[in-house]
């Protein structure tokens, strides 16, 4: 099972995936720039002092975008 998966599987986080609505699952699946802002605005919250790692940034940015596919797929 991958982390995509896993995640689908937690009720917390599948609860905030389902709030979101099908135009924005497209729009970071499809819109890597809109990716990024999304996960700079979560990381913002959730780790103020990784905002600013480029590195973190792109792979939460890279991981949302691969989620917010397989959710649109199924």
């Amino acid at each position: 099972m991958d982390i995509a998966e896993e995640i689908l599987k937690n009720k917390k986080y599948k609860e905030q995936i389902d709030r979101l609505s099908n135009e924005t699952l497209l729009l970071i699946a499809n819109d890597h720039l809109a990716a990024l802002e999304a996960a700079q605005r979560g990381i913002q919250q959730v780790e103020p002092d990784k905002v600013n790692d480029v590195e973190y940034l792109e792979l939460v940015a890279n991981a949302m975008q691969q989620l917010a596919q397989k959710v649109l797929k199924k």
